[in-house]
């Protein structure tokens, strides 16, 4: 007789572009969604991954409200979405989402399991957003009802039991990258340097981000200014949200860069197509970063990295790229020409060693089998994660 499969119902706050969301698409598309009868609810809308995860045959149902606003039209359909799907494990997704899972636990049929999901870093309550401070609070409250608290980063479980999250349900299951995807690619490199008018002798270093306080861009666009004045053959290249300088808050740093090597390609969805392109990645976050999926994106893709030191920046690196201080432009600055100045067989060893490492730690399998066993232990209602 074949097992049933668990009934998982994924709450999230949003669908929108992000790399919380782009976990939840990863871990659903690359086989968990075989594991499990998974249903999932956005708060907000459909946004960017939406569509993806219904083209998977995977129920998506909105709420419409805004984040940190709700409404009584969408918690009545909270309500009545979780009796009608009746689930065996509700899944929050970030701090909204994780309350609503909480709410929607006290009236599903059946008192199914609940685990939260914790995607952030918290380095400093006093520079995230009022609505955000307000959530995090709220979890820590409620933080000794779930069942399991999954954090995707070692420090964001830290920090957040340092902040008086309950700590005896924690576990941090990292995210995993589908090596089928993310890889080296000749033919794309090529291709979108062809695009740009870039040759292959170029040296280009790239951010890949959406514009938000916390992803720090002004501090790259300062430390590549003087590279790039230093440097005549170094390219810049930007890819994201609102990364233009029709962005008032990026539009000064934007153009006082050489604009001819200057790249500015918008929000893509082709990012396994954009890495490849690039000789070195740069994330220069200021804060609130859980496991940076654009490291280990890149690193798969054969990218080596300079990074700030944020969330689990280190544990992904290692000894592979460079980490910086945050908010540390002359630092940063430094790390980029250290690495932009390698030889061309340093930068080919780098890639090979960035691949294989993301391969050895980080192959999506093993975040798509962290989550089943902790499902499997969920719903026998065993182990670490009893009730």
């Amino acid at each position: 007789m074949t097992k049933k499969r668990p009934r998982v119902l994924h709450i999230t706050t949003t669908l929108n572009t992000g790399g919380a969301q782009r976990s939840l698409d990863s871990l659903l598309s690359g086989g968990s969604a075989d594991q499990t009868d998974s249903h999932v609810i956005s708060m907000t809308d459909p946004g960017a991954f939406g569509p993806k995860i219904e083209a998977l045959g995977i129920p998506v149902h909105t709420l419409g409200m805004t984040i940190g606003k709700p409404t009584f039209g969408g918690l009545r359909t909270l309500r009545q979405l979780v009796k009608d799907i009746r689930p065996d494990i509700l899944q929050g997704w970030m701090y909204h989402g994780n309350i609503a899972a909480a709410l929607a636990q006290k009236v599903c049929p059946g008192k199914p399991a609940l685990a939260w999901n914790i995607r952030h870093s918290v380095h400093d309550l006093a520079v995230e957003k009022r609505s955000t401070r307000i959530a995090i609070n709220i979890n820590k409250v409620l933080s000794g009802r779930p069942d399991s608290i999954i954090y995707n980063s070692i420090l964001a479980r830290q920090q957040h039991e340092a902040l008086g999250y309950a700590d005896r349900t924690g576990t941090v299951i990292p995210n995993g990258f589908d090596l089928s995807t993310w890889r080296p690619n000749r033919q794309a490199r090529d291709k979108l340097r062809g695009e740009l008018e870039i040759s292959e002798q170029a040296r280009v270093v790239g951010l890949v981000a959406r514009h938000h306080p916390m992803k720090d861009v002004n501090n790259f666009l300062r430390a590549m200014r003087p590279l790039m004045d230093e440097l005549p053959g170094l390219h810049c290249l930007l890819c994201g949200l609102d990364l233009d300088a029709g962005n008032p808050a990026l539009a000064e740093d934007l153009l006082a860069l050489p604009q001819e090597r200057l790249h500015v390609l918008g929000l893509r969805d082709d990012l396994p197509g954009v890495y490849p392109a690039l000789d070195l990645l740069c994330l220069s976050s200021a804060w609130g970063e859980g496991f940076p999926n654009v490291l280990g994106e890149a690193m798969a893709c054969g990218v080596a990295c300079v990074a700030t030191d944020v969330g689990d920046s280190r544990h992904v690196i290692g000894d592979i790229g460079r980490l910086v201080p945050v908010s540390d432009t002359p630092a940063l600055a430094a790390a980029l020409r250290d690495m932009v100045c390698l030889s061309d067989d340093s930068l080919r060893d780098l890639s090979s060693r960035a691949r294989d490492r993301i391969t050895e730690l980080y192959p999506l399998e093993g975040t798509i089998n962290a989550y089943a066993s902790h499902y499997a232990a969920l719903r026998k209602g065993d182990g670490p994660c009893a009730r």
